[in-house]
């Protein structure tokens, strides 16, 4: 995170003071292709994310010729103008959201989109805007979807709701034999000689011996903790809370172990820095996905589409009450969610 911090500041300087020198604007009427209440939107700025759209259609091997260059552009000014709006709605809801939340949102972001620091710079640069605009972005849409998530009605994601979802995915990926459990991973790395490793490992085993659910299993870790603190020794660990392990997506020594154990004991995996220990509450056969075993993606699932319904919902709302003019040769299409 330093080194992004020190990479993104190089950037808005770069952006900002480096390079040929940055001139004021001299927009005239003609530039203006919207404005919304008092804020202008330039046919600038919808060439650019037009420019951007284009490259993605390009990458993808899809025709992105002037006929259909004009017709994005109608759906580009349209969310550029809904994304104004909720802009100044989340700036006079006054809602705090922290600079770590938005330092984390924005790391993903150029993780998932951009792949490096470089790439992420270019782009801005194709947009002409710089780190800090980038992130004051990031931070409104951040405070818009807490607003809104806010509220959610949770009587609106209900169990019918969640029924229809999972009767429409159910069949999609059969799944392999899976287990439910939980794993504590305890690293012996800082052990020195091969004696002091052994009797380390004896006293943990005795630790293991007999615990029979996920609650004895953290309470390991607890006591493992206390036992090496009195002697002075380094034994990371860290217990994961229990999820589903599917037999295919595991290394087939690990596989073999964990399915394999005896029931109503912990299986012991050793690793390369020492061994996990799982503690596995059900086992189930290959096939289609119970309920249970999806309910929590198919919650946050129901929760996304929910978001975006009150999302639209609240766009309409704010174009109702709104000042919008638009260039006459630039009227918005039908509206449609998502960023430009």
């Amino acid at each position: 995170m330093v080194l992004l911090c020190g990479l993104l500041a190089a950037c808005d300087s770069r952006v900002e003071l480096g390079g040929e020198a940055q001139q004021p604007s001299d927009d005239s009427d003609s530039d203006i292709a919207a404005v919304v209440n008092d804020h202008e939107i330039s046919h600038r700025e919808v060439d650019r994310h037009l420019d951007k759209l284009g490259q993605l259609y390009r990458h993808s091997n899809r025709r992105f010729d002037e006929s259909t260059r004009q017709d994005k552009r109608r759906r580009v000014l349209d969310r550029l103008i809904d994304r104004q709006l909720l802009h100044e709605y989340a700036d006079s809801r006054d809602v705090d959201v922290d600079t770590d939340t938005v330092d984390r949102t924005l790391q993903r972001r150029i993780d998932a989109k951009f792949g490096s620091t470089d790439d992420f710079r270019r782009y801005l640069d194709s947009l002409d805007t710089t780190v800090s605009e980038y992130r004051e972005r990031i931070r409104r849409d951040l405070a818009i979807e807490e607003l809104i998530d806010a509220d959610i009605d949770a009587d609106s994601i209900d169990d019918d709701r969640l029924q229809r979802y999972y009767e429409r995915i159910a069949n999609r990926r059969p799944a392999d034999k899976r287990a439910y459990g939980s794993r504590l991973s305890i690293d012996l790395r800082a052990i020195d000689g091969d004696h002091q490793y052994q009797k380390v490992r004896d006293v943990l085993d005795d630790e293991l011996d007999g615990i029979d659910s996920t609650d004895q299993l953290r309470d390991v870790k607890a006591h493992v903790e206390q036992w090496s603190d009195e002697r002075d020794l380094e034994i990371p660990q860290r217990f994961r809370e229990p999820i589903w392990y599917e037999r295919r997506r595991l290394r087939p020594d690990v596989a073999q172990q964990l399915f394999d154990a005896d029931e109503d004991a912990p299986a012991i995996v050793d690793t390369s820095s020492g061994f996990d220990v799982y503690w596995l509450d059900d086992i189930r056969p290959e096939g289609i996905r119970q309920f249970d075993e999806v309910e929590e993606l198919l919650r946050e699932r129901a929760r996304r589409s929910r978001l975006s319904e009150q999302r639209r919902e609240l766009i309409d709302e704010l174009r109702g009450d709104a000042r919008i003019t638009t260039d006459p040769g630039d009227s918005p299409a039908e509206t449609d969610t998502g960023e430009p």
